[in-house]
C-alpha cells in the first residue's frame, strides 16, 4: 500500500540494561498492505509508539534518570518527558548523561540510538544545565496502517554517520 517506505519488525527496546516489557505483536509483525511493524521515516520528528507500550518505555525512563524534569518545558512543548541535564562547560553534547536506547528489531538487529535522538537539547546552555526532552510521543494502536513509526536523524544533521 505504501511502496516508498520501509517496515521492519520490533522485538523489543533496552533503556540502558532494564528491558521493556513485551512488544505488542503488532509491533513486530507487519504485512504487504504496510499494516502492523514499525516504518522507518526520516522525515518525521519523533518515534512513536502504541500508547500501552510507549507508557512502559517512560516509566523505564522515569526511574532510570535521576535528573529533576522540567514540567514547564514539558508543557510548553507538549513533550512528556523534559530533564534539566548537566552540561560541564555549557556544551549541549555531553550526551553521555543520560541513559542509551536501543532498538531490537527482527533478524537479531539492534540499534544503540544515537544521544541526540532520543533526547534533544530544547534550548541553549544555561547555568551549566540544558533541558533535554524525549523524542518519543504515543499513537493509538489501532488495525490499519504502522503500529508504531521509528524516527532516525538524517545523517546530514548528525554529521554524516550512522
Amino acid at each position: 500500500m505504501y511502496p516508498n517506505y520501509y517496515y521492519i519488525g520490533l522485538e523489543a527496546i533496552t533503556v540502558g540494561n532494564v528491558r521493556a516489557a513485551e512488544v505488542p505483536a503488532s509491533l513486530s509483525e507487519f504485512d504487504s498492505l504496510g499494516n502492523g511493524g514499525m516504518k522507518m521515516d526520516s522525515g518525521i520528528a519523533y518515534t512513536h509508539l502504541p500508547k500501552p507500550f510507549y507508557s512502559q518505555v517512560l516509566s523505564i525512563l522515569q526511574s532510570t534518570i535521576n535528573y529533576p524534569r522540567d514540567t514547564g518545558m514539558e508543557m510548553k512543548t507538549g513533550f512528556d518527558l523534559c530533564y534539566k541535564v548537566p552540561c560541564p562547560n555549557n556544551n549541549t553534547l555531553a550526551d553521555d548523561l543520560l541513559p542509551s536506547i536501543t532498538f531490537h528489531f527482527l533478524n537479531n538487529v539492534s540499534l544503540v540510538l544515537p544521544q541526540g535522538n532520543h533526547f534533544y537539547a530544547m534550548s541553549a546552555p544555561s547555568n551549566s544545565t540544558v533541558v533535554k526532552c524525549l523524542m518519543f510521543q504515543s499513537m493509538d494502536d489501532g488495525d490499519d496502517g504502522p503500529a508504531g513509526v521509528f524516527w532516525e536523524l538524517p545523517a546530514a544533521k548528525r554529521g554524516g554517520r550512522l
